[in-house]
């Protein structure tokens, strides 16, 4: 479990860890961050989905960015991939809590530092990558999350890829983000997207640990993270009102 975890990768008993409750009351509004600026392709691109035995990874064919106006380097849109709770209900999911709350799934964007050659290269540097976490509610259907939903039956079991075409709504994750918390590199969005219940579903239900040759099949569900400490970090907020 989570409180053995650093005897085999020590990197996991630091006193930095994801993720983290929330707790927006608390935060400071930091005037040094700035807006995020997303930039790529607006039509639907090319992208590889892969079960990896831990969740779904979406990687992209198409070349999207992310810079922040007060960060002078440009971070590359690398993979992105989701955490989720189970069928039995939508109480848990995403790895990170707001206000003690947690949501049924969490997205994490993962970009790389452009000034590093490649994705290996950049996550031996504190500055090599930043993830963007968007938190899902139930809610209205997420035209985003469709190309994705409907390719899952042939991504059911662990090492089996597909390619499909997909990211049409990526541009709206960005857009519509009202507001931010950031802990050192880690950024986390503090408003949510809509997630139908139906797409809830299928992700939890449709998606296996497991290998197809395995002879017990492991459902896939639960993949999150418990909530670490802050350890004395100061959690800084921006917002665009």
């Amino acid at each position: 479990g989570p409180n053995t975890w650093a005897h085999k990768y020590p990197k996991c008993g630091g006193t930095h860890q994801s993720p983290i409750d929330v707790l927006p009351f608390t935060a400071y509004r930091d005037p040094g961050l700035g807006l995020l600026n997303f930039e790529g392709s607006e039509q639907s691109v090319g992208a590889n989905l892969q079960n990896n035995g831990h969740t779904i990874v979406v990687t992209p064919w198409a070349h999207f960015t992310l810079q922040e106006v007060s960060v002078p380097n440009t971070f590359i849109l690398s993979s992105f991939h989701f955490h989720f709770g189970n069928r039995s209900g939508c109480s848990m999911g995403s790895e990170h809590q707001v206000n003690g709350e947690a949501y049924p799934m969490e997205m994490h964007l993962v970009f790389s530092n452009s000034k590093y050659k490649s994705i290996k290269e950049a996550m031996a540097h504190y500055d090599g990558l930043a993830v963007l976490g968007v938190l899902f509610e139930i809610g209205a259907p997420n035209e985003g999350l469709k190309p994705i939903t409907q390719a899952l039956p042939k991504v059911k079991y662990n090492g089996t890829v597909c390619a499909f075409s997909c990211l049409q709504g990526l541009e709206g994750v960005f857009w519509k983000i009202g507001g931010r918390i950031v802990v050192h590199n880690l950024r986390v969005t503090k408003l949510c997207q809509g997630l139908f219940y139906s797409q809830y579903h299928h992700i939890t239900s449709q998606l296996f640990f497991t290998g197809p040759n395995e002879s017990h099949s492991v459902r896939m569900c639960n993949n999150f993270r418990p909530v670490q400490p802050l350890n004395g970090r100061q959690v800084a907020l921006y917002w665009v009102c």
